[in-house]
């Protein structure tokens, strides 16, 4: 990551967001989804943010169909810049689904992941499962990143409905 020295203009405007606490945060966790960026975009987006971004979530399954050298590469180089990096709970409930919760857990951390997702956005998976699969996550030395509440038409927004919960 690029060293950050100063900012780009100063005091010659006034900030439009509070700036970020050091990492790791606890509050103002500011997460990005990766649909599926290369190397280079991914060490760009380090270098132009890395320093205000907490979470990278690898959505949509995206990471299924690449080499395991590649995701590893792209993991650590998000980890090193200080980012908990996770691949989507879509792939968490595929294992699931065919009962392969542990095998998924072992497999995402020798890929270097450091965060698991837990969610139940294309199955629906038991407050036990669920349960089961974060206490697996977090003895296996994860951060826990998991959604809990309606997603439901009868709320006007995913912010009113949703929340996301760091364990």
């Amino acid at each position: 990551m690029t060293e950050r020295n100063e900012e780009a203009w100063g005091d010659a405007i006034a900030s439009l967001v509070e700036p970020p606490t050091e990492k790791p945060r606890r509050t103002g966790i500011t997460a990005v989804i990766d649909k599926g960026l290369g190397l280079r975009a991914t060490d760009d987006l380090i270098e132009m943010c890395g320093h205000l971004i907490d979470h990278v979530k690898f959505g949509f399954g995206t990471t299924v169909a690449l080499d395991a050298g590649l995701v590893r590469t792209k993991v650590a180089r998000l980890v090193e810049a200080g980012i908990v990096v996770y691949p989507g709970g879509t792939l968490l409930e595929a294992a699931w689904a065919v009962g392969r919760t542990k095998a998924f857990v072992e497999r995402a951390r020798a890929l270097g992941f450091t965060g698991i997702e837990v969610s139940d956005g294309t199955v629906d998976m038991p407050e036990e499962a669920r349960r089961e699969a974060i206490e697996r996550a977090l003895a296996a030395g994860f951060e826990v990143i998991t959604e809990v509440g309606s997603r439901s038409e009868e709320h006007t927004s995913e912010l009113q409905s949703r929340q996301y919960l760091v364990c």
